[in-house]
């Protein structure tokens, strides 16, 4: 889930200390910044929990508030610093909606407004590790920055799914563990480079690992018995006879169809190892496997 933070700053310029022979200068007005930082968007309050922190450069003598709407939701005083977490039902409607913060030094007071509005569209962003063999990793949303640290609304493993408002974006990482590499991205990116996905819609993401070394899954067809005949593929890379194996890329997702047909003065048995039977013989190469084909006379 994405989290927004609202960093409220307030700084007291305050006089310096100490005798002096001419006139005292007047002192400074207090200062007060409002700061939003959403990464989907600076003026959009999406779901989740929002936090406010307000600081101050002085501790005593002072008040912080912030109020929602009219509403004070909170109030320090004293201190040097408030913080205040609300939800999104803190905000009744699309909005606009605002908030200021008021910091009272003495008789000086000063604010500051800032005006947000709620994002009324969620969307779902579903993310799942695929793969042929045994190949394992973990999914991780990361800040788009160098730093790439991981943001918590998505660490798949544990956590494969997260509601985004919309337009919110995230920069998806797909981490192989030892023994394992990441094959590429399928459904919201595609291929092994970065992967973004902009939420105007629910989507989806998967990810899939292999094993190192096993870019390839083998087909081995083999004949037995006292007659003969042969074994050919749909897509013609078994013809056994002469050719009874072939490799297929472990993303390519294939299903071998293979047809039996026996020599003159031979009858089809029927298949064992992956197929079984008479009939149709259909192998998921999920894994590598064989087929063996007997004829009899």
């Amino acid at each position: 889930m994405k989290t927004a933070i609202l960093v409220l700053s307030a700084v007291l310029c305050l006089e310096a200390g100490g005798a002096s022979a001419g006139p005292k200068a007047a002192p400074a007005t207090p200062t007060i910044s409002v700061h939003i930082t959403n990464p989907a968007n600076n003026s959009v309050i999406t779901a989740g929990t929002v936090w406010v922190q307000a600081a101050s450069s002085v501790s005593t003598n002072n008040t912080l508030q912030l109020a929602i709407d009219g509403m004070t939701v909170a109030q320090v005083a004293n201190t040097g610093n408030l913080v205040y977490g609300w939800t999104v039902n803190d905000f009744v409607g699309i909005g606009p909606h605002y908030i200021r913060v008021q910091l009272t030094q003495g008789k000086t007071v000063v604010s500051e407004t800032v005006t947000v509005n709620r994002n009324p569209t969620l969307y779902t962003l579903s993310t799942q590790k695929v793969g042929p063999g045994v190949g394992t990793g973990t999914l991780l949303s990361v800040t788009n920055d160098s730093a790439q640290t991981p943001t918590g609304d998505i660490n798949c493993g544990a956590t494969c799914s997260a509601a985004l408002g919309d337009g919110a974006a995230l920069k998806m990482m797909a981490v192989a563990d030892p023994g394992s590499v990441f094959m590429g991205w399928g459904g919201a990116c595609s291929g092994t480079g970065s992967c973004y996905v902009v939420m105007n819609a629910s989507k989806s993401l998967t990810a899939s690992f292999n094993l190192v070394n096993q870019a390839h899954y083998t087909l081995d067809v083999l004949r037995s018995g006292a007659g003969a005949g042969t074994v050919t593929s749909t897509d013609s890379k078994i013809n056994c006879g002469a050719t009874c194996a072939a490799q297929y890329d472990t993303m390519a997702a294939a299903t071998v169809s293979l047809t039996a047909t026996p020599a003159q003065g031979s009858a089809f048995a029927g298949w064992s190892g992956a197929c079984s039977g008479t009939g149709a013989c259909v192998v998921p190469m999920t894994q590598s496997t064989w087929v063996a084909a007997a004829f009899t006379q």
